[in-house]
């Protein structure tokens, strides 16, 4: 099929889906029925941008052997052996690295203007569901946030609520999870929901009170789950993403992903030395990603424990590299230190050290371990002190 495309293509002729089926047809890569029903299925996938993209992107191939030798990786076991998945990864890393600067015309600033000007309906925005700080922290379409916590800080409390918000928001949402297994996540966003202690369920302990909670709030919520879809890969590269990306988009049409978290995914380019270079290359996979594709991103980052300052900042994210320049939005968040050790509750400080399409902000959350909650603690910062304010 995609040897069809591209006789069709660079012949000069209007690639249409008749044309398709008689060119494999004539041609004999297959028979008609099944050329007729390869074209129609594709017909009907939903047109993500990062496809638009692609096809775009092939007017303007310069490395026509490349392309050779492409179309001959696809035929191969391997790549047989990896999947669509694997195969649209390594044809967008192909069109993205190989056709010029843009494959879109170019548009004047009074076009784009009057386009902007034109538009009847809100622009998509997501809001991470606490409270007040739903004022300050927007996360939208093809926006790159990145959020920072040294271990146990509550990265993944947060980044459990936040996922159940957005898709309470009515938006599909991918979660890739390298850090932790889709059955983890889901123990933790049983508790979020149910309010039942987190071990409980992890542990399979719950009482019957506990457990007729658990259900009922999958009976309850048996549609925002449904918006939830998560990949929990033990390894991936930054190579994969775009496959990853384009199963998300044309499958399950999620408009925001998730990745637990930035320095666990890594790089199968053997020019990649260094760690921080590997982190680079994944942050900067990211930022073309939300950019073609218009999905939000929304991913974990930890911090270096090696930063002799107490105030955080972009600095302090680990192997950071790229990662400071590519995001829109930085959120570092900081555990306040408490002389009650046995307390089930923990007060962290949500800092915006970087708001590109934003306002900054420095709010103080609450964190509840047993049941994974996090809300805001009802207190805004004023000059580094907490003041007392309307509570949430």
């Amino acid at each position: 099929m995609f040897k069809a495309f591209q006789r069709l293509h660079f012949a000069g002729t209007k690639v249409t889906p008749d044309l398709m089926r008689l060119e494999m047809v004539s041609r004999g890569d297959m028979t008609e029925e099944v050329a007729a029903s390869v074209v129609d299925s594709i017909v009907m996938l939903p047109p993500p941008e990062n496809l638009t993209y692609l096809v775009q992107g092939l007017g303007r191939i310069q490395a026509q052997n490349m392309l050779s030798e492409l179309v001959d990786f696809l035929q191969t076991p391997e790549a047989i052996k990896n999947g669509m998945a694997g195969a649209v990864a390594r044809i967008n890393d192909f069109v993205v690295n190989n056709h010029q600067v843009s494959a879109k015309k170019p548009e004047s600033l009074r076009e784009a203007m009057a386009r902007s000007l034109g538009r009847t309906e809100p622009a998509k925005v997501w809001t991470p569901g606490l409270g007040k700080l739903d004022d300050y922290w927007k996360i939208r379409k093809g926006s790159y946030t990145v959020i920072g916590g040294d271990s146990g800080s509550g990265k993944t409390a947060l980044l459990v609520n936040m996922v159940l918000s957005i898709a309470r928001q009515g938006s599909h949402v991918g979660v890739i999870s390298i850090e932790m297994s889709t059955d983890e996540l889901t123990y933790r966003a049983a508790a979020v929901e149910a309010g039942v202690l987190h071990s409980h369920i992890e542990d399979n302990e719950m009482g019957d009170v506990e457990r007729q909670m658990v259900e009922a709030t999958l009976l309850n919520n048996s549609e925002l789950y449904e918006k939830i879809h998560v990949i929990d890969p033990a390894f991936i590269g930054a190579e994969e993403l775009p496959g990853v990306y384009n199963e998300l988009v044309t499958q399950y049409n999620c408009e925001v992903v998730f990745i637990d978290y930035i320095q666990r995914i890594k790089s199968r380019d053997k020019t990649v030395k260094s760690k921080m270079d590997e982190v680079s290359h994944a942050s900067e996979t990211i930022t073309a990603l939300t950019k073609a594709t218009g999905v939000a991103t929304v991913a974990l980052s930890v911090l270096a424990r090696d930063q002799g300052s107490s105030k955080k900042g972009l600095d302090h994210l680990k192997h950071s590299g790229q990662i400071g320049h590519d995001a829109h939005t930085v959120v570092i968040i900081t555990p306040q230190p408490t002389d009650d050790i046995y307390s089930d509750e923990k007060q962290i400080v949500c800092e915006a050290v970087k708001n590109r399409k934003g306002r900054f902000f420095c709010e103080p959350l609450t964190l509840h371990g047993p049941t994974q909650r996090i809300y805001h603690s009802g207190y805004k910062m004023v000059r580094g002190e907490a003041k007392e304010d309307t509570p949430f």
